[in-house]
C-alpha cells in the first residue's frame, strides 16, 4: 500500500513537471504582437485582421474614410471627432494609430 502512493505521487510531481513545461512552450510559441495597438480602444481589435474586413468594420463603427496613399488610410469618426491612420501591409492591419484632425483634411 505504501509503495502505491509512493508511486502515485512520483507519478503527480511528474506530471506536474511535465505541465509547467508545456506552458513554457506554449508562451514561446505565441506569435509576437502586432506593431501598435495604437490609442483608439474602438478600434484596438483591427489591428492584426485581414484588411478587406477591416473597411466593413470601420463603417460599421462610424469611421469614413478621408485619405489615402499607398498602404496608409486615414478615418474620420465624427461621433467622436478622431483621424485614424490605419497601415496595411501584406493584406493585413499593421497599426491604428489616433491623428491630428488636419491629417483628415478637417
Amino acid at each position: 500500500m505504501k509503495s502505491r502512493l509512493v508511486a502515485a505521487a512520483a507519478a503527480m510531481l511528474v506530471l506536474s513537471a511535465c505541465q509547467s513545461d508545456s506552458a513554457i512552450d506554449m508562451a514561446a510559441a505565441e506569435p509576437p504582437p502586432p506593431e501598435d495597438q495604437g490609442g483608439l480602444p474602438d478600434v484596438a481589435d483591427l489591428v492584426g485582421a485581414p484588411a478587406a474586413a477591416t473597411e466593413t468594420q470601420l463603417f460599421a463603427r462610424g469611421y469614413l474614410p478621408k485619405r489615402m496613399s499607398g498602404g496608409t488610410a486615414y478615418w474620420w469618426n465624427e461621433t467622436t471627432a478622431v483621424c485614424a491612420k490605419v497601415v496595411r501591409s501584406d493584406g493585413y492591419i499593421k497599426s491604428i494609430t489616433d491623428e491630428e484632425t488636419s491629417r483628415c483634411g478637417l
